[in-house]
């Protein structure tokens, strides 16, 4: 995300395709006026941004898919390890039958930010 200014910010595909789409109008402008006002080769750097700013989109979004996948959510991760806390065989809580006060902690925090989301 690239800030422009204060609370504005925009991702690297949306400032790529505005760099692209500048530069495809520059381009247009050159060949279809009758006296070249503006050479074709003013608009190739706005082409080579957008294609550099979208392919930077794409890397990004490629490391976050690796990174935090659909599934890697925090509530899904909140849950899970409280649910692997909970399968943990030599755990006291576990031999005892007695539950275990991290892993309710980690569901109830789950449970807070799905509230806080809206999602529950």
């Amino acid at each position: 995300m690239f800030r422009i200014t204060r609370g504005l910010t925009i991702g690297a595909g949306a400032l790529g395709a505005s760099f692209l789409f500048l530069g495809g109008s520059l381009l247009f402008a050159s060949f279809m006026s009758q006296q070249p006002y503006i050479h074709p080769v003013v608009a190739v750097p706005f082409i080579i941004m957008g294609l550099t700013f979208m392919l930077l989109q794409k890397i990004s979004d490629h490391q976050d898919g690796l990174k935090w996948g659909s599934d890697q959510d925090i509530v899904y991760r909140l849950r899970k390890r409280s649910e692997i806390r909970r399968q943990i065989p030599n755990r006291r809580s576990v031999q005892n039958n007695e539950p275990d006060r991290i892993a309710d902690l980690l569901d109830e925090a789950a449970d807070e930010i799905e509230k806080w989301r809206g999602t529950k």
